[in-house]
């Protein structure tokens, strides 16, 4: 073989894989879910609203600059855990509350209480891009034992649907 082919060939091959590595190389993705949302009114012209938003980076790598942008600034919120913030009102009146960084797995939940002024979120955007939200429901807890129960039936589930699978190929197999 003509060694020009040789290095051609390993320059395509290698730029193929360059490419396919950036597809599946771990990245960071945030997402957000409201476990809470609760109205009061009290009276006909006073209402009291409390949201809790919780935040999670579900991928492999840091998200920087994880911002929580809201139509105005909320009447009292707390962070759970305590995390480092900055607020940032924007010219168009717009608040922003600014998390420099959220490592993989970490998430936080912002505890809001509105009384003024009703909550609403605008947008939840990182440098990986902007949050997808999740779909929620509480769940029941099972007990160990009982989940031990249910991966056990699966996996010997699995293991004779297998089983009937390579049996049926091998008897195919052998009739032709």
């Amino acid at each position: 073989m003509d060694p020009l082919v040789g290095y051609a060939i390993t320059g395509a091959v290698s730029l193929t894989v360059g490419i396919l590595l950036k597809y599946v190389e771990p990245k960071g993705k945030i997402f957000f879910w409201w476990p809470h949302t609760f109205r009061f009114k009290p009276k006909p012209e006073f209402e009291i609203q409390t949201d809790a938003l919780t935040i999670q980076n579900l991928g492999r790598r840091p998200v920087g600059d994880v911002e929580i942008v809201m139509q105005y600034r909320p009447d009292c919120f707390d962070f759970s855990p305590p995390v480092p913030y900055e607020e940032v009102t924007s010219t168009d009146g717009h608040f922003t509350f600014r998390v420099k960084s959220l490592a993989p797995k970490e998430f936080f939940t912002l505890q809001i209480l509105s009384y003024t002024k009703l909550q609403n979120v605008v947008n939840i955007r990182s440098k990986a891009g902007n949050a997808e939200r999740l779909p929620f429901q509480i769940q029941r807890i099972y007990p160990k034992w009982m989940n031990l129960v249910i991966v056990y039936l699966m996996v010997s589930g699995l293991g004779l649907t297998l089983y009937w699978i390579f049996r049926i190929i091998r008897e195919i197999w052998n009739k032709i």
